[in-house]
């Protein structure tokens, strides 16, 4: 279609930007796959007219151009173009059903087991908290023993200083 257009015009940069929006489904800023996997029937309708009316806008001007020098106008194209436009999008829209649908199938499936092994999960760190726990109550009467345990290897009484034995004195 925009093989025939001789210049791209400030009227043309109109409709684009009136259009990108439209298509720019996941509004990341770019028109991708991204953005035909995610149309779905409901927004292609809404979207439709507005978009074929913009292709209509484009061809106009290039009509308008194709007269000023004299070449054949493409308005008998058009017509067929976008029901070609529209089946393709359609298509997309059903691989795209069907693969959502075969995703959602495996994701049934696997649910289960994710939920099993998350609560697996849990538990395994339940367990390594108690363990810690246990380790750090352990640890603590150990250290509380060598502390009793100094304690009554203290000599009491009165302590020498002169560095001789007590039966020595």
């Amino acid at each position: 279609m925009f093989a025939n257009l001789v210049n791209w015009t400030e009227e043309c940069s109109e409709i684009a930007k009136e259009l990108f929006p439209m298509l720019d489904i996941n509004k990341d800023g770019r028109f991708s796959k991204k953005d035909l996997n995610s149309l779905i029937p409901v927004i292609l309708e809404a979207i439709r007219g507005s978009v074929q009316d913009r292709i209509l806008d484009f061809q106009d001007i290039i009509n308008d151009q194709q007269l000023q020098i004299g070449g054949k106008t493409e308005n008998l194209v058009v017509p067929e173009y976008m029901k070609e436009y529209t089946e393709s999008i359609q298509r997309i829209i059903q691989q795209t059903a069907s693969q959502m649908e075969a995703t959602q199938q495996m994701m049934d499936k696997v649910q289960p087991q994710l939920s099993q092994m998350q609560k697996q999960y849990k538990d395994i760190q339940k367990a390594k908290d108690e363990l810690l726990k246990y380790d750090q109550s352990i640890e603590q009467k150990k250290q509380k023993k060598r502390k009793d345990k100094k304690e009554k290897e203290k000599p009491k009484g009165p302590q020498m200083t002169s560095g001789k034995r007590r039966d020595e004195l």
